[in-house]
């Protein structure tokens, strides 16, 4: 069952440039994998999981790079694309 993420918890993971909160990649990671992750865990569940979202949302490969001068401006400019929300399944659901 797919739950909805904030675009920006969706952009960290995917760009791999934190452009929200930790907490909120956490709640992403948490959910996609479906375990409690701890801090040295959160790398290589990064990675395991923008493969999958790629693989949901596939529009996604085409984020620019972050402009990390103005993330703000950077994440707005994706809300306008992609929304302020996306669904999200997690890893062991097709």
């Amino acid at each position: 069952m797919a739950k909805t993420f904030p675009i920006s918890d969706v952009l960290s993971v995917v760009t791999e440039t934190l452009v929200s909160s930790m907490e909120g990649v956490r709640n992403i990671l948490n959910y996609m994998t479906g375990i409690d992750l701890s801090t040295s865990q959160i790398p290589s569940a990064m990675k395991e999981c923008k493969q999958h979202i790629l693989l949901q949302n596939p529009q996604l490969s085409n984020v620019p790079n972050v402009n990390v001068s103005d993330i703000p401006g950077w994440l707005d400019s994706q809300k306008y694309v992609y929304g302020d929300r996306l669904a999200i399944t997690p890893i062991n659901v097709s």
